[in-house]
């Protein structure tokens, strides 16, 4: 098979695929029904946000900068503790978290393994012979 041959069967198998999509095909009436749609959220997004998203925002950034002063600076008066970098040592914390738990069945099963030799060892070896010594009676 040659690369014509090949082309010509990409093109008879792209033509048969676009035939069925075209079932699928959305009506203009749909297509009009989501264009109208798009234009009223577009329309209603470049208008801005409405009041009470307004405020939900003036309350979220209050909080949030309140948090960040008493965090930050000791004469704010806050009962904060000082972390420094909270988030860097959260991050820390997580990725502590993560290791830990990578790792800790490894450790576990070689702890477990250990001790089994340990046990082995102590209660499965053969006892020490001692010899008898011998006296002269008299």
């Amino acid at each position: 098979m040659d690369d014509d041959d090949h082309h010509s069967m990409d093109e008879r198998r792209e033509a048969e695929l676009e035939k069925w999509a075209r079932e699928f095909e959305p009506t203009k009436k749909e297509v009009d029904a989501w264009a109208e749609a798009e234009r009223k959220r577009r329309s209603a997004w470049a208008s801005g946000p409405s009041e009470k998203e307004t405020r939900d925002w003036v309350q979220r950034t209050k909080w949030e900068r309140a948090y960040r002063s008493a965090v930050s600076s000791p004469s704010a008066g806050g009962d904060m503790p000082q972390y420094g970098n909270w988030f860097r040592e959260a991050t820390l914390a997580s990725e502590g978290v993560m290791a830990w738990l990578w790792t800790s069945p490894a450790k576990l099963w070689e702890s477990m393994v250990k001790g089994g030799y340990s046990w082995e060892r102590r209660w499965n070896s053969p006892a020490e012979r001692y010899r008898r010594m011998r006296y002269p009676e008299d």
